[in-house]
């Protein structure tokens, strides 16, 4: 995933002379978590919360008619709290999305858009350990994006998305019985999210 990174980064880079426009801004807002696992007692277990994200990003008009990319480096945060416990799952990462986007204008006022990509996370805190389960994170995770947004006066905008994880994001142990004999086995997690998010270019 690291070599499609650093290929995705250079292919940008050489792609910058032929870009008629490029805007720098900021970007944050509110991540609708939802956590999906493997095994469904302990998905039915967790009480989904809100997290949120923030960071620079950057949007560039291609030339083609509507055309256009934007990507970001966010500090992102989700969480799920275990009923009953009061334990969370935190995931505390760095995420790169790198987006494909339509506009269509709405006349002096600003435009609607379309977009799409992939994302390109990598932890850098969390829960490593609760008392009920090992839980473990994975360095390095992928999903994607898909949503739609309004620009407003080519400043301001606004944009409703759903992250869905393409790989899994972390781990945890679980114990079954199999003849009478206590088995430790791993499971999966992925983090999945609805996104509402708000941006200034300059």
């Amino acid at each position: 995933m690291k070599k499609l990174f650093v290929t995705l980064l250079v292919a940008m880079a050489m792609t910058t002379p032929v870009l008629a426009q490029v805007s720098f801004g900021f970007k944050g807002g509110l991540n609708l978590t939802k956590m999906t696992f493997d095994r469904s007692e302990l998905e039915e277990a967790i009480s989904n919360k809100s997290g949120f994200f923030f960071g620079p990003t950057v949007k560039f008009t291609l030339p083609i008619a509507g055309m256009g990319m934007d990507a970001a480096v966010f500090y992102d945060q989700r969480e799920g709290e275990i009923k009953g416990v009061g334990e969370k799952l935190k995931q505390k990462s760095i995420q790169i999305p790198v987006n494909l986007r339509y506009s269509f204008g709405i006349g002096s006022f600003g435009s609607f858009f379309l977009f799409a990509g992939p994302q390109f996370g990598f932890s850098v805190s969390g829960d490593d350990k609760l008392n009920i389960r090992d839980w473990s994170l994975r360095n390095a995770h992928i999903s994607g994006n898909a949503g739609l947004g309004v620009l407003i006066v080519s400043h301001l905008q606004l944009s409703v998305g759903y992250n869905f994880a393409l790989s899994k994001s972390a781990k945890y142990k679980v114990y079954e019985e199999d003849g009478g004999t206590r088995v430790e086995k791993e499971a999966d997690v992925k983090n999945n999210a609805w996104q509402i998010a708000l941006a200034y270019y300059f």
